[in-house]
């Protein structure tokens, strides 16, 4: 789109008139085909990575999205390769097709020669525990090839069973309000005529409700931000406009527990944003994936644990079970110390709110005493902590390696 701006001008773009179909055909036969060339072209006699994602779209069918990652001149590039319709099933075997006799038909050798790690979620077409998804059909071919869990998908599912430690009400009331305000512009304008009553200025901004989407990633955290920030305007607005699914839970309780479950929520969701970035350094991988995973373990671990040099204590961190959980709290500190701890760190939960009893302080706590344990837990299993996997794979940065055969590489590197 640069190269057509800076040749013809935006106006000629825009005096320029073609049917729909006509465009979708010059995007996918002209244009998409002169970008995967030139892909192709890049990976021809260098390690590359594959990521595959399935995306559906309500007004057509589903995709197969395909991305490809190297580095180019000391530069790491990700790139779409191709996008793929998905017929009427999208199993593994189905998906393991559209790679090998589509988008790399006639190009098998970039395959065998040059691929050295493929990332994609978790569903059971992709990772199978069967061994029957793309990923497992293709590390059953490629035996050389790393297979690894990406992690933005990784760190949302910490967020997802931590958050199930938290109790129903403040998850329900973002729920309530989103849905109260998702289809009327007229209960939307009467939030903001409040917010306009209840500005001491001129230069106070306006915002309104934001919907609540469970599938995406960072909709929860979003949410509830702006549900603290529109408090004030929030109670006006229903204690005059009565509804029975928000009004018992908009109280102060669950005022505290929104403010709780978005600290807790930018702690993972930063890592989550870290790593849907395109092309930062990846050396920067462990220290980042550390700091989170120590953050968590500070305030559970036992000291003899904690009493040691950075590295004897990230060991012994590691060396604590993980397969279960009720064997894991068994190695964790208990309660009061925690509590002490989270206290001494984060003093402004001190008072979670005056209103609150002291009975209801003690579930508070113990809500972020079970969060920060299922947290920790989920990190330690979840997460391939050895360097071999997170150099290697989708998360790589190859330093003056741009040549020579994967399987090499990977012994180099190991």
């Amino acid at each position: 789109m640069k190269g057509l701006l800076k040749e013809f001008g935006i106006d000629a773009i825009n005096s320029l008139t073609m049917s729909s179909t006509t465009a979708l055909k010059i995007a996918r036969d002209c244009i998409s085909a002169s970008f995967k060339e030139e892909v192709f072209n890049d990976i021809q006699d260098r390690p590359f990575s594959l990521s595959f994602d399935e995306s559906s779209d309500r007004y057509g069918p589903a995709c197969l999205c395909t991305n490809v990652k190297y580095v180019k001149n000391g530069k790491i590039h990700n790139r779409l390769l191709s996008l793929d319709q998905i017929g009427e099933t999208s199993t593994g075997y189905e998906l393991h097709n559209i790679v090998m006799n589509s988008i790399f038909k006639g190009k098998e050798n970039l395959i065998k020669e040059n691929l050295i790690g493929v990332c994609s979620d978790k569903g059971s077409n992709m990772i199978s525990k069967l061994d029957k998804g793309l990923t497992n059909r293709i590390n059953k071919e490629l035996p050389h090839v790393l297979v690894v869990h990406d992690f933005s998908h990784l760190f949302n599912l910490v967020s997802s069973y931590s958050i199930k430690k938290f109790p129903p009400g403040p998850i329900d009331l973002i729920k309530a309000i989103s849905s109260h305000f998702g289809y009327s512009s007229l209960r939307r304008f009467r939030l903001r005529r409040i917010q306009s009553d209840m500005k001491e200025t001129d230069f106070e901004p306006m915002y309104q409700v934001l919907s609540y989407v469970s599938h995406r990633w960072m909709s929860l955290l979003m949410t509830a931000e702006r549900i603290i920030c529109l408090w004030q305007s929030l109670e006006v607005y229903f204690d005059e406009e009565k509804d029975d699914t928000v009004n018992p839970l908009l109280n102060q309780d669950n005022y505290a527990y929104l403010e709780l479950l978005i600290f807790f929520l930018r702690k993972i969701n930063f890592l989550i944003k870290f790593f849907e970035s395109d092309s930062h350094d990846y050396s920067l991988i462990m220290s980042k994936i550390y700091e989170n995973f120590l953050l968590w373990a500070s305030f559970i671990i036992k000291d003899d644990l904690l009493d040691k040099d950075y590295q004897d204590m990230i060991a012994n961190i590691l060396a604590l079970p993980c397969e279960n959980l009720e064997k894991l709290k068994l190695e964790l500190v208990g309660y009061e110390i925690f509590k002490s701890r989270f206290l001494t760190k984060y003093p402004e939960f001190s008072q979670p709110h005056f209103y609150m009893t002291n009975e209801s302080k003690e579930k508070f706590y113990e809500t972020a005493y079970d969060f920060i344990i299922q947290s920790f837990f989920e990190i330690r299993r979840r997460v391939p902590f050895q360097k071999t996997i997170l150099n290697d794979c989708e998360v790589l940065r190859l330093k003056e390696l741009n040549k020579g055969k994967p399987q090499e590489w990977l012994s180099f590197q190991r």
